[in-house]
């Protein structure tokens, strides 16, 4: 094989792997691996200085205008986890339910009375 050629198959080769590697679609956000919060608790922990619940989801079946029928309560989820700071919270309750958190379509955020006496909140 001649030189000339071989520079072209390796220069072929390189670009295929870095328009892989840079391309939009390698690194854009599926649908399916976040999870939308509807509603979000901060609490006071027993281990921890925050507990944080999120209410979220199965699937995109629930709207936020539908009435509360069985089948979309069944597709409701809760979990919580206490941690230091609402984002370390976060970040263990992404890693709880193997999706990303996003907060987007959060409408609701609920401080308890404790937690809110306990900074001083009006």
């Amino acid at each position: 094989m001649s030189k000339n050629f071989l520079s072209v198959v390796i220069s072929l080769i390189l670009f295929v792997i870095f328009a892989n590697g840079f391309s939009a679609a390698y690194t854009a956000r599926k649908l399916d691996n976040l999870a939308y919060v509807l509603a979000l608790g901060i609490d006071v922990g027993e281990k921890a200085k925050l507990k944080v619940s999120a209410q979220f989801t199965k699937s995109a079946s629930v709207s936020p205008g539908s009435g509360t029928s069985a089948e979309d309560i069944d597709n409701i989820v809760l979990v919580s986890g206490e941690a230091d700071s609402i984002f370390s919270a976060i970040n263990l309750l992404n890693s709880y339910i193997g999706k990303e958190i996003n907060l987007s379509h959060c409408s609701l955020i609920i401080f308890s009375e404790e937690f809110a006496k306990e900074r001083n909140c009006n």
